[in-house]
């Protein structure tokens, strides 16, 4: 049951910040992002592993971000080395990462 509603918040995460890609640009154009907030979700189960922040802009709206976590996501905890099975919901982070068609996470910073 749980596994299901992670994958339900995955998959809307991913789908509305795949629709913002959606904005007249060329798709070779790369867009890198860093945002703080608390973790969502994660999802170590998926291929390629997945997280999901929310944020907020700075006209103070929630954003959600869904990123894949690859073996090049830098992964950091209290100044150390970590995996995203180190993450959990409720933590603040802040995540960097890239659109190009895909959000891609560069840098994950558990605070």
């Amino acid at each position: 049951m749980m596994l299901k509603m992670l994958k339900r918040i995955l998959f809307a995460a991913l789908f509305s910040v795949s629709m913002l890609s959606v904005d007249g640009r060329a798709a070779e154009d790369l867009i890198s992002r860093r945002v703080s907030g608390k973790v969502v979700a994660t999802d170590t189960e998926a291929t390629p592993n997945t997280i999901v922040v929310k944020a907020k802009t700075a006209k103070n709206k929630d954003l959600i971000v869904g990123a894949d976590v690859t073996d090049k996501t830098v992964i950091m905890k209290r100044g150390g080395a970590a995996s995203l099975k180190d993450i959990r919901p409720g933590e603040s982070v802040e995540l960097a990462y890239t659109r190009d068609g895909k959000v891609v996470a560069t840098s994950i910073a558990a605070k």
